[in-house]
């Protein structure tokens, strides 16, 4: 589970196991950043072409690799030291416990692996995904006496860190009060309820982020509009069950409640997922579809996003 940070305190996480951390940042963990971490931004990548027979160019898409945080570690473990373990040894063992993140096999070896980073700066908990890699430590003499410098860095999958508490909407189906029959009628007469909920949904936070989809059955055809995003699904969820739209790049996917792909059934008109992503502000969010029950819902979830903690 999450630690409750304080100011200037980082902790990384198990991405699969929450209850796997290390936390750093204070004199009192034994590992003491020397100074706040350096954010350093992707390098742009753009898809610009030369104007034929012209001065200039056509410009394309603009890309960004992923964020990184470089960061000055002090191992100081001299107040650390107990009656069984000497400023020295505490060091070392504190040392090999840093390493350890930055060594993970299991980490380095599977390309789905992922940590999580967190930090609490300024009164609010940030958190960015992503694996820890650059590891270098000083050799020195005051090894002895229980302190070690480390270099060392945090590779961040795209280029945002986001709250650490997701927000959440969630839409009930209602039934549509101007219901009726159509002409031509031909028998026999059937109706079902038209249904429709509608919330809105504040996105704070500088960056545009992934809002992740939770369609609840029983609901045929359910689709979500969000702003200008349409999430919706051409099939029918029976009750009980639920089907996630997911497009962060850490857990992008369309899955059922027991992780049954439902990547086929995205409507037409539900964009790739990875442009599944709307800007901070206030969007109206829509959910429909058909229930007659009229207990399904659709939940939206979402963290807010910036470039930095």
């Amino acid at each position: 589970m999450p630690t409750l940070l304080r100011e200037h305190q980082w902790e990384l996480l198990d991405f699969n196991d929450e209850d796997r951390f290390l936390l750093f940042g204070t004199e009192d963990t034994g590992y003491l950043t020397l100074k706040p971490p350096e954010w350093a931004g992707g390098d742009a990548r753009d898809s610009d072409t030369d104007r034929a027979q012209e001065d200039g160019r056509y410009f394309g898409r603009d890309l960004r690799g992923g964020l990184q945080a470089n960061f000055e570690i002090g191992v100081l473990t001299d107040h650390l030291a107990t009656l069984d373990s000497d400023a020295y040894q505490t060091n070392v063992d504190y040392l090999a416990a840093l390493r350890s993140w930055w060594d993970d096999e299991d980490l380095r070896s599977k390309s789905w692996e992922l940590a999580v980073l967190r930090t609490f700066v300024a009164g609010r908990v940030w958190r960015a995904y992503g694996r820890p890699r650059r590891f270098s430590e000083a050799a020195s003499k005051l090894q002895l006496l229980g302190y070690t410098p480390v270099v060392c860095d945090f590779a961040v999958i795209d280029n945002s860190v986001y709250a650490d508490e997701a927000a959440q909407l969630n839409v009930a189906l209602v039934s549509v009060p101007d219901g009726g029959l159509i002409a031509p009628l031909i028998a026999p007469l059937t109706t079902t309820p038209a249904t429709m909920g509608e919330r809105t949904a504040v996105v704070a936070g500088t960056r545009s982020t992934w809002p992740w989809v939770e369609f609840v059955g029983p609901v045929t055809n359910p689709k979500a509009q969000i702003g200008p995003l349409t999430v919706g699904l051409s099939t029918s969820i029976p009750e009980g069950t639920t089907v996630t739209v997911d497009p962060r790049p850490w857990s992008r996917g369309v899955t059922r409640d027991d992780g049954a792909s439902y990547a086929g059934y995205l409507s037409p008109d539900t964009p790739v997922l990875r442009e599944l992503k709307i800007r901070p502000g206030s969007h109206q969010v829509i959910y429909s579809g058909i229930d007659a029950t009229g207990t399904s819902e659709c939940i939206v979830r979402w963290r807010d996003a910036r470039s930095r903690p």
